[in-house]
């Protein structure tokens, strides 16, 4: 089970945008503020990508560039107008995202285990109070809330699996986050291993 391919269609992210009420002017997009009717450009946008991983940097790039591509204005310099792509190291990045909440968009990454309790642990509204927070998206949905505080105390193992299910469904659709990929998670319990490595330099 593979799980769900997206494919990528560049007419169908402009559109979006335009139902989000932006509209091209001098081939850029500005937002068009209904109150004043006129078309603003759009203000600093901080687009952190970590250095150290190649996954992650090479999909917070390619994100960059298409939004460049369909045009979303890059920022000219630190802190002018448009998307500012800052590609730095891993502490500097979490600093500035989740101490700091100075972020727009971030290429973050989960280990996400076998137990489906991270449904609950990453994206519970209650995790995202607070500095350090899991949820540093502010996720916050009450009908996911529900369903994952199911998932993290299940009144059987039976309701584990289709609640898991259903708060993802409510995760993919609410949640402004775009999951790129998931490698698939083994754990062995009692096994005796020692000194193993998953994909080595990554884990």
């Amino acid at each position: 089970d593979r799980g769900f391919i997206y494919e990528y269609d560049r007419q169908a992210a402009e559109k979006e945008l335009e139902l989000g009420g932006f509209v091209k002017d001098g081939g850029v997009y500005k937002w068009h503020n209904p109150s004043t009717g006129l078309n603003e450009s759009l203000p600093n946008m901080k687009f952190w990508i970590r250095i150290h991983d190649p996954n992650r940097r090479f999909a917070g790039e390619h994100l960059y560039n298409e939004m460049v591509t369909i045009g979303i204005p890059g920022a000219a310099g630190s802190d002018q107008p448009g998307l500012e792509k800052i590609i730095t190291e891993r502490s500097t990045c979490f600093t500035n995202v989740r101490v700091l909440f100075k972020y727009n968009i971030y290429t973050g990454g989960w280990s996400m285990s076998a137990d489906v309790d991270f449904i609950h642990d990453f994206y519970h509204s209650s995790m995202g109070q607070y500095s350090w927070c899991t949820n540093y998206a502010g996720f916050k949905n009450a009908e996911f809330d529900a369903i994952a505080e199911q998932v993290k105390y299940p009144p059987s193992l039976a309701d584990v699996k289709p609640k898991a299910i259903e708060a993802q469904w409510i995760k993919a659709k609410y949640m402004p986050v775009v999951e790129l990929w998931a490698a698939k998670a083994v754990k062995a319990y009692r096994k005796g291993w020692s000194e193993v490595v998953n994909f080595a330099g990554f884990g």
